[in-house]
């Protein structure tokens, strides 16, 4: 007779081992599920751009204070300046109104699910300049992701959802955006493995916030300041100083570690997290199709990671 302990598979099978770079990148992409419901609840108030230009502004500040602390030096190299500067348009001066306007125009369920399909144009970019080769489980996975953004969109029609033109306005703005985002991580990684992360990520920090100021400007100008509540002001710290300074300090690390393939996905882990704190501070519902559309979405995106 075969003893029991030999037909029990080993614990060793179940043990997660996870690195300081996995844990890093766990924790950034933690803050930055939050970071939706934060910034959901802040544009209810305050107009998006003009939410986007404090935030930012928050965290340019709050991220040099911190360098200035720890005594960091905050010098790069000139030949590193065109593309942390090419870098930074594309994931803030392109991204964030985007993913601003329409995270305000649909709900945050919808948003992190439609975001999620950001690896696959990672892919498919890299395949584009010949550092990856599109497999057909590549192209397959893509068309089930995309199937699954569809059914998403669709989804809002078929419950306690918004059905007005606004919400879709919302959900293809967010299409654009990680299309936006997957430009913006690849051009990331040159500024980043040149030179100290957290350097590089500040210099871009600084960027975003100036191009956000600009765009926002007028938001900023029309904007009733009496809407600037502590409540707000406690928002502004935690979207600004913590979600896009800290968070994008241990992403990036992460990104220069292990490299943009890997990194993005931990981007996984987002869909579930948004989700559960969506129902528990925004009081979302997850109609059949929503929940379908996301599951389709893992699938598509699970299948091109893996071919």
């Amino acid at each position: 007779m075969i003893p029991l302990s030999q037909l029990m598979p080993r614990a060793s099978v179940f043990r997660v081992r996870l690195s300081w770079v996995d844990l890093a990148i766990l924790l950034a992409i933690s803050l930055w599920s939050s970071n939706y419901i934060v910034s959901k609840a802040a544009t209810d108030s305050v107009p998006p751009l003009a939410w986007n230009a404090l935030r930012f502004s928050a965290a340019a500040v709050g991220f040099y204070i911190l360098l200035r602390i720890a005594k960091v030096r905050l010098g790069i190299p000139r030949l590193l300046w065109w593309p942390l500067i090419l870098s930074s348009l594309v994931s803030h001066a392109v991204y964030q109104p985007l993913f601003i306007n329409g995270l305000h125009l649909t709900s945050a369920s919808n948003t992190v699910l439609i975001i999620s399909i950001g690896p696959i144009w990672i892919i498919v970019f890299n395949a584009i300049r010949g550092q990856e080769r599109i497999t057909r489980g590549a192209v397959l996975g893509l068309f089930v992701a995309l199937a699954g953004v569809i059914i998403v969109i669709i989804g809002r029609f078929a419950g306690q959802q918004e059905t007005g033109g606004v919400g879709i306005t919302g959900d293809l703005l967010l299409v654009g955006c990680t299309i936006a985002w997957a430009g913006g991580v690849l051009l990331t990684r040159k500024p980043l493995q040149a030179g100290e992360p957290i350097v590089a990520t500040f210099w871009m920090t600084v960027c975003g916030a100036a191009s956000q100021l600009v765009i926002g400007t007028p938001a900023l100008l029309g904007m009733d300041w009496r809407v600037i509540t502590p409540g707000i002001l406690s928002a502004m710290f935690y979207s600004g100083v913590l979600c896009i300074a800290v968070g994008g300090v241990l992403f990036n690390f992460g990104v220069a570690q292990i490299g943009t393939s890997r990194a993005a996905v931990f981007m996984y882990a987002q869909p579930f997290v948004t989700a559960l704190l969506a129902v528990l501070f925004l009081n979302e519902q997850f109609t059949p199709l929503l929940i379908g559309g996301g599951v389709l979405i893992f699938i598509g995106v699970n299948l091109a990671r893996r071919t």
